[in-house]
C-alpha cells in the first residue's frame, strides 16, 4: 500500500509542477486588475461551498484561517496534493464560446509540532491571468483589428502557524512570501501593419494575516464555533519591462523600473454549529480593494475597483466518527454549500458577482492512510448586461490527502 500511495503522490505532483507553472485561466475578465482571483482552497473547502473559517479537523490545512491547525492530529503528518479542471462557456449578446481549463489549486504539507503549536507550508496561487480577446472596428472606411493577450499570475508561498491558547481558544499567523510573472500583449493592425506593445511584470513582497478560532460546548452535543481572521493593507514590488514592435522591428525596449501596488484590507467571520457528526457553518469576507493601489492593467478604462464582499455558507456529514462503519457509503464524508461573491472590479457600470452552489466527498483510503476529496461545483460570474460577458461553469476539485504516522513505538518480539 505504500508503494502505490508514493506512485500515486509522485504522478500528481509531476501532473501538478506542469500545470501549477501555466497558472491557467481562460476567463476575459482575467484582464483587469490582478487577475481571476484564486477561491479553489481545497477540494475540502469548496465542497461547502468556501465555508471554511471555523471548520477544523485532524487532516485539514486550511490557508484561509491558520488557527484552524489547531486541529490536526499530533500523531500524523499531513501532505496534501490538490487539482482542478474547469468547463466554461462564455456569452456575450447573441456570441457564444467554451473553454476548458486544468489548473494546480495548492501543495500542503504541516503537523502539530508539540502539544500547543501546530504549522503547515502551503504553495498556491493567488491569481491567474489567461485572456485572448479580439476586435475589428471600421474607422474611415479602413478596417483596423485590435487584439489583447495575457497570461500568468500571481502565486503564494505560505508558512501557517497556530497557538493553543486554551482548549478552546486558537490563533493563528500566516506570512506569505508573493511571487510571479504576467505578460500582457497589445496589438493594433491595419492589413499587413501593427504595431505591439508587450509588457512584463514580476512581482514579488512579503506580507501576512491573522486568525482566531473559539469554541464553546452548548450542551452535551452540541457546539458554538466562531472565528475571525485579518489582513492589514501591504504593498508589493513590480518591476515592469516593456517592449514597443512595428511591423516585426523593435522600436522601444525598456526597463521600466519598480512601482507598487496594494494586497488590501481585509476581514473575516465566521459562525458554526457543530455535532460528532455534523458541522454547519456561515462565512463573510471583506476586501477593501477600492482603498488599495492599484497597477495592473491600468491602459483599460471601462472598469473601476469596489470593495468585495463574499458569503458562503456549508455543510459537512461524517457518519463514521468512530471508524466502526462497514458499509462503504457509511465511511465517506458528505459535503454541501453555497456561495455569493460581488467581486472586485466593475465593468461598464456592472459588478462582476460569482456564485456557485457545490457538493463533496471525503473518500478515506485504506487503514487510514489518507483521503481523497472530491468537489464539484456548478456556477455563473458576470453579466449580459451593458455588453458584458457572462461564464457557466462547472468545476471539479480534486484533493489527495496522505497521513504519514508519527511518533508511534513499535513492538518487536
Amino acid at each position: 500500500m505504500r508503494k502505490i500511495l508514493l506512485a500515486i503522490f509522485t504522478l500528481v505532483l509531476f501532473v501538478s509542477t506542469n500545470t501549477y507553472s501555466q497558472n491557467n485561466t481562460s476567463s476575459p475578465y482575467s484582464r483587469l486588475g490582478l487577475g481571476e482571483l484564486f477561491n479553489g482552497g481545497n477540494a475540502k473547502s469548496v465542497g461547502m461551498g468556501g465555508a471554511s473559517l471555523t471548520y477544523k479537523d485532524y487532516g485539514y490545512i486550511n490557508s484561509y484561517n491558520p488557527a484552524s491547525l489547531s486541529g490536526l492530529d499530533s500523531m500524523r503528518f499531513i501532505f496534501n496534493i490538490g487539482l482542478s479542471s474547469k468547463y466554461t462557456q462564455l456569452e456575450q449578446t447573441n456570441d457564444k464560446d467554451s473553454f476548458h481549463d486544468n489548473n494546480f489549486t495548492h501543495l500542503s504539507f504541516g503537523c502539530r509540532a508539540s502539544k500547543h503549536y501546530s504549522f503547515a507550508f502551503i504553495v498556491q496561487p493567488y491569481s491567474n491571468i489567461g485572456y485572448e480577446i479580439s476586435q475589428v472596428q471600421l474607422i474611415d472606411n479602413t478596417v483596423v483589428q485590435y487584439s489583447y493577450k495575457g497570461t500568468g499570475g500571481l502565486n503564494q508561498l505560505v508558512f501557517s502557524n497556530a497557538v493553543n491558547i486554551t482548549d478552546n481558544l486558537a490563533l493563528g499567523v500566516n506570512g506569505m512570501f508573493m511571487f510571479g510573472t504576467s505578460n500582457s500583449i497589445e496589438t493594433v493592425g491595419v492589413g499587413t501593419n501593427y504595431n505591439s506593445d508587450e509588457s512584463k511584470y514580476s512581482t514579488t513582497g512579503l506580507y501576512a494575516n491573522f486568525g482566531l478560532q473559539f469554541s464553546q460546548p452548548i450542551n452535551s452535543k452540541l457546539k458554538l464555533n466562531l472565528a475571525g481572521t485579518y489582513q492589514p493593507k501591504q504593498s508589493m514590488r513590480v518591476k515592469e519591462k516593456n517592449e514597443i514592435i512595428s511591423s516585426g522591428i523593435t522600436v522601444k525596449d525598456r526597463t521600466m523600473g519598480h512601482v507598487n501596488f496594494d494586497v488590501p484590507e481585509s476581514f473575516g467571520a465566521g459562525l458554526g454549529f457543530s455535532t460528532k457528526q455534523v458541522w454547519v457553518g456561515m462565512d463573510y469576507n471583506k476586501e477593501m480593494w477600492k482603498d488599495a493601489k492599484h497597477f495592473f492593467q491600468r491602459k483599460t478604462t471601462n472598469h473601476q475597483y469596489i470593495d468585495r464582499d463574499r458569503y458562503s455558507i456549508g455543510v459537512n456529514y461524517n457518519p463514521n466518527v468512530d471508524g466502526f462503519a462497514t458499509s462503504f457509503f457509511k465511511k465517506l464524508s458528505y459535503r454541501f454549500g453555497a456561495f455569493y461573491d460581488t467581486g472586485y472590479v466593475r465593468v461598464n457600470g456592472e459588478d462582476i458577482t460569482d456564485k456557485a452552489i457545490s457538493l463533496g466527498l471525503g473518500i478515506p483510503m485504506s487503514k487510514g492512510k489518507g483521503q481523497i476529496n472530491v468537489a464539484l461545483e456548478f456556477g455563473q460570474r458576470g453579466t449580459l448586461d451593458n455588453y458584458n460577458i457572462r461564464e457557466d461553469y462547472a468545476k471539479l476539485s480534486l484533493q489527495f490527502s496522505l497521513f504519514e504516522a508519527w511518533f508511534v513505538k513499535r513492538k518487536y518480539k
